[in-house]
């Protein structure tokens, strides 16, 4: 925990981005084109090409296999007709989730573009058993089974359930409100969906709050103290329950913080573009009008990076991020923190609100973009990151403060077993700079497992340094054995004032320069740098790849997302997967 505090703080720009989600306003209202009962529209365009092209991106992931997706397969799995007669395969298909408390067994209902009305009912019959027609609603039933289909029609789109009232509530949606027709913002692709979040949670409210006190009950038991053995006196245990009742709290706060995010999303909408070259998966998050996360969204401005060219290439994981700080922001970040310290036992009012200053004046002091890296060079875990810096001078003096704000954290722990000491063992000119180098000590009595203490030592190395420099404009820190050799080198570049050119853009997965957050990683390293940890692991061989990226950007009331999966990247991750032989026949 002392460790994941040390992470937040160190990236308070990422995580005060998150941390602004809380507090937000009072969920609005659905867009008046959003029916009632309705909690989800997915689109499906121009199916038959769809089929093509996945079948030709499974193809070029496994050869041999896209033949397995075909149209017929299809056909009678989801519409019962594997002829598609009558059906449209170059049309608009949606797809209605209703309220799945009304409509538990089967809440949906699926709308499909006709050619020929008469033909598409005679084909239904053929596959299914024709019961009745009651009001404009047939009935159908699967012959090896009880289950039974409905169909009905508004104008020239057929609607078929498994729920004759869902049939029935689709058939009106679609002759009072023509849904689908509209575009969604920015998603794109064969496949879209677009779901009401708010209503959602306003619906799913007394569910949320049972399934959020269970885990927390569920949390509380597991951190009981265990009785003592029979015939020994139980004497005192004080910190186990102050230490369960503290997680607790921590916990707490924390699912209280992520649905309070949840709350300012008025819809989420989602587009899946499918390629023989790879899956791209765009997503905008509309923010609900009027709160804190719609007011940040809005003074937000998309740029290219100058930070991301200065990250290690052969990194697993590189990304950049860039926002303008609100006040909003900052007092989410201080809010959540104080909760975080209000919890632990031991904290005095006077150090919280220290930290509550010191986060203040962090935000003011760094910049608002950085960059960061992690290594899979080798077995040492090392990570990097490069910061904007507004005021070196403060910076590096609130960097000085950090070990005495981890103390109360630190001394909590210690109470659990577990040990946990930083504090700053050197400071060293550098170039035109200064580093502050930090030694990390933990040591706990859980990990009493000797492949997993060797796989720590492997990660992380016998001694565990945070180096932290200032040179410039600019802040470097390092996490990890062997980081203050990535910090100097980073150094090195910026003080020699080289210009550099970052190998890792998102112009190379199709995705705009201009972004405030980037996000490039490549499978194979990060799963062979986790496999170099476990002794038992086979050992996997790193193969070049083109790596998967995400870039994100804040657009007016929106934040819009795509996410560029190359075939490539998978097929080298199945071929350096040893798949064991099945045994051979007796």
């Amino acid at each position: 925990m002392a460790y994941l505090k040390l992470r937040k703080i160190s990236g308070a720009i990422l995580l005060g981005l998150i941390l602004l989600l809380r507090a937000g306003n009072p969920v609005g209202g659905q867009p008046a084109s959003w029916p009632e009962e309705v909690f989800a529209i997915i689109t499906l365009n121009n199916p038959g090409q769809l089929l093509k092209e996945v079948g030709q991106l499974v193809e070029s992931i496994q050869p041999g296999m896209g033949v397995l997706v075909n149209s017929a397969v299809v056909g009678q799995m989801i519409f019962k007709n594997p002829t598609w007669t009558g059906m449209d395969m170059g049309g608009k298909y949606l797809v209605f989730i209703l309220n799945p408390q009304k409509y538990p067994q089967s809440p949906y209902a699926v709308t499909i573009p006709l050619t020929n009305r008469a033909g598409y009912l005679t084909t239904l019959s053929q596959s299914l058993k024709k019961e009745k027609e009651e009001r404009g609603i047939y009935t159908f039933k699967e012959p090896n089974n009880e289950k039974r289909v409905f169909v009905t029609f508004a104008g020239k789109v057929a609607i078929l359930s498994e729920d004759r009232e869902v049939a029935r509530q689709v058939k009106g949606f679609i002759e009072k409100n023509n849904p689908g027709s509209k575009p969604i913002p920015f998603v794109k692709g064969a496949i879209t969906a677009s779901v009401p979040v708010s209503k959602i949670l306003t619906t799913f409210q007394p569910m949320i709050e049972t399934m959020k006190q269970q885990m927390l009950m569920g949390l509380e038991k597991q951190t009981q103290p265990p009785p003592p053995p029979q015939g020994e006196s139980k004497g005192e245990t004080p910190q186990v329950p102050l230490q369960a009742e503290a997680v607790k709290k921590i916990l707490q706060a924390e699912v209280d913080f992520v649905l309070s995010f949840l709350e300012q999303i008025e819809t989420l909408n989602l587009g899946i573009d499918v390629k023989a070259e790879g899956l791209r998966i765009s997503q905008s998050t509309l923010a609900t009008k009027g709160s804190n996360l719609a007011n940040f969204i809005s003074i937000q401005s998309p740029h290219r990076s100058s930070l991301l060219g200065f990250i290690p290439s052969d990194a697993g994981m590189i990304g950049n991020i860039s926002i303008k700080v609100t006040p909003e922001l900052i007092q989410g970040y201080v809010e959540f923190l104080k909760m975080i310290y209000e919890a632990t036992p031991g904290v005095d009012p006077a150090t919280i609100d220290h930290l509550s200053q010191w986060i203040t004046e962090f935000f003011k002091a760094f910049g608002e973009e950085f960059a960061f890296g992690l290594s899979t060079a080798d077995e040492k875990l090392r990570m990097v990151y490069l910061y904007n810096v507004q005021n070196p001078s403060k910076a590096k003096q609130l960097m000085e403060e950090y070990p005495q704000l981890l103390a109360p954290m630190m001394n909590f722990y210690k109470s659990t077993g577990t040990e946990f000491d930083v504090k700053i063992s050197d400071k060293m000119n550098y170039h035109s700079g200064e580093i502050l180098v930090y030694k990390m000590n933990l040591k706990t009595g859980a990990t009493t497992d000797p492949e997993a203490q060797e796989a720590f030592t492997k990660l992380f190395g016998k001694e565990m340094v945070m180096p932290v420099g200032f040179i410039g404009q600019y802040s470097v820190m390092g996490f990890g054995s062997e980081a203050l050799g990535e910090v100097q080198k980073l150094m090195d570049l910026l003080s020699s004032g080289a210009k550099i050119s970052a190998r890792h853009t998102p112009s190379l997965f199709g995705l705009p320069e201009e972004n405030n957050i980037f996000l490039y990683f490549s499978i194979p390293r990060l799963v062979a740098r986790a496999a170099s940890l476990d002794p038992k692991a086979p050992n996997i061989k790193v193969q070049e790849s083109p790596g998967i990226a995400l870039s994100s950007r804040f657009v007016e009331s929106r934040i819009e997302t795509e996410f560029f999966i190359p075939a490539k990247e998978i097929s080298v991750f199945r071929d350096m997967i040893p798949i064991p032989k099945a045994p051979e026949p007796q």
